[in-house]
């Protein structure tokens, strides 16, 4: 079933407010969570084996380039700064010569890596 770019949206969000919601666990296996998504008709996502997500075993090295800097800023709200103006909402994608970034509208814009002048999270 494909999701709307509003049903998108909503579900990013709701997976960002989960991630940021998630404390410290002296259990030694999350084992698999599913996750009620209220009203976004009815689906169920199972996901499995959150502690390697959730509780890395080492802390993230710091980013060398840009791309590597824009991928631990995956599902976040950004703003991207290029010569044409600022854009901003969730990043969605990091490839190796452009961006996707979803508005609060469900837009999908595409940014090329060589127009990124700055970033910044929300």
């Amino acid at each position: 079933m494909a999701l709307s770019s509003t049903a998108r949206t909503q579900l990013l969000q709701r997976l960002l407010d989960l991630s940021q919601n998630v404390t410290n666990t002296t259990t030694s296996s999350l084992g698999n969570v599913s996750v009620d998504l209220g009203n976004l008709g009815g689906i169920d996502l199972t996901l499995p084996n959150l502690r390697s997500l959730l509780c890395p075993s080492s802390p993230p090295s710091t980013p060398t380039d840009m791309s590597s800097y824009l991928s631990t800023l995956l599902n976040k709200q950004v703003e991207i700064l290029t010569p044409g103006g600022p854009n901003t909402g969730t990043l969605a994608a990091v490839k190796t010569d452009y961006i996707a970034l979803i508005g609060s509208t469900g837009t999908t814009t595409l940014i090329p890596m060589s127009s990124i002048e700055g970033v910044r999270e929300i």
